[in-house]
């Protein structure tokens, strides 16, 4: 029946009916960019134009219309790692509210996952928090179990979360290059917070792998290979393979 329904407004015909409305929108979205003078082409057009067209043709109004892009967003972010085809069996998830945590680590369990950690961070992030504390629910042993994390949990001091805010994808590839050389990594250096948001994802890593007893030895490790240059070299490795030529089949 709904879907009876929404086939029909979206047939060839009903868009026909919109083209003067849809050539409005276009034209107020491409001179309100011109007059801010810059604009993010898949925010601002790829995805704005789409989303309003979409939204006419099925008839949806009022607030509903600002929360479907965030619910959709939301439910991807949830069912993506549930529907990895690799079946990864050891994983680190982050989820955007910590009530997901819990259920999500007891459907990947029952997906078949060996052992996942899946972390909600202080400050609302999908992440482990550098500072403050860390929802954690791991599933292993066939169970669930919850914990709160902090940085002293990984043996690290917490450092002001401001450290992470990124910039444009070239100045976000030279952080990514400093922390994996260990280059401006130590306590009170600038890319502080970025190692040890590093060292922590891999530390919980490294324990769900089993290549480690618990976060503080997980840390340990992580912060030895960006400090020998084992993790740089990885780097180089990836980068050196993505530019070999797939052999022909």
């Amino acid at each position: 029946q709904l879907r009876a329904t929404l086939s029909e407004n979206l047939t060839p015909r009903a868009l026909r009916g919109l083209k003067v409305t849809i050539d409005e929108k276009a034209d107020r979205l491409v001179a309100d960019v011109v007059d801010r003078g810059s604009f993010d082409g898949v925010h601002d057009l790829a995805q704005e134009l789409p989303l309003q067209i979409v939204l006419d043709l099925i008839g949806v109004q009022g607030e509903v219309r600002e929360k479907i892009l965030p619910w959709g967003n939301a439910a991807f972010n949830l069912l993506g790692p549930m529907t990895n085809p690799a079946q990864v069996a050891h994983q680190v998830i982050g989820v955007f509210d910590a009530r997901w945590c819990e259920p999500v680590a007891a459907a990947l369990g029952q997906l078949g996952a060996r052992r996942v950690f899946v972390v909600h961070g202080a400050g609302g992030i999908d992440e482990v928090a550098v500072a403050g504390p860390t929802e954690v629910a791991q599933w292993h042993a066939g169970r669930v179990e919850r914990s709160v994390l902090t940085p002293a949990s990984f043996g690290l001091e917490e450092v002001d979360p401001a450290g992470l805010a990124g910039s444009d994808a070239a100045g976000n590839a030279h952080v990514l290059r400093q922390v994996l050389a260990g280059d401006g990594i130590g306590p009170g250096q600038p890319r502080r917070a970025a190692a040890n948001a590093a060292v922590m994802e891999a530390a919980l890593a490294l324990v769900a792998c089993g290549l480690a007893e618990e976060p503080r030895a997980g840390a340990a490790q992580a912060a030895a290979a960006l400090a020998d240059g084992r993790a740089a070299a990885v780097l180089t490795r990836w980068v050196n393979a993505s530019h070999v030529e797939a052999e022909p089949t």
